[in-house]
């Protein structure tokens, strides 16, 4: 069910305010930022099963890392940076207009120019999945 964005952080708002008071709360959902900025504990599933699961700090950390490279260019220039990432051994996925590669804490002197960022929970979900975020 979709919500206009004045109700959703009407129901944020509620939801925070039950895990304030000692409420458990259980949600299932496919927005990405409200399992980060809401849940205590996530448990990420894939076909059915879980797959991982702990706090969204914890599984970013574990499956992204701490920065996110994004590589923005025309198709043929993210072609090559997807292809350099493979070669290199470095967790990447497209990302819209861009490569987002995982991990730029840990880059060498070949990375690409691009965007840093901090790594989230959408990126762990991908990397444990697989599947790009609806």
């Amino acid at each position: 069910m979709g919500l206009d964005p004045q109700v959703r952080q009407e129901l944020w708002s509620l939801i925070d305010g039950l895990r304030a008071g000692g409420v458990t709360v259980l949600m299932s959902t496919h927005y990405i930022e409200e399992a980060e900025r809401l849940a205590d504990t996530v448990a990420v599933m894939s076909e059915g099963r879980i797959i991982a699961q702990g706090s969204p700090a914890e599984l970013v950390r574990a499956h992204a890392g701490e920065q996110v490279l994004e590589v923005y260019g025309a198709p043929p220039r993210l072609a090559e940076v997807s292809q350099l990432a493979l070669r290199s051994g470095w967790s990447s996925r497209r990302s819209g207009p861009a490569v987002a590669i995982l991990r730029a804490e840990r880059l060498d002197g070949r990375a690409p120019e691009g965007v840093r960022r901090p790594a989230n929970l959408e990126d762990a979900f991908v990397a444990l999945t697989g599947e790009e975020i609806e």
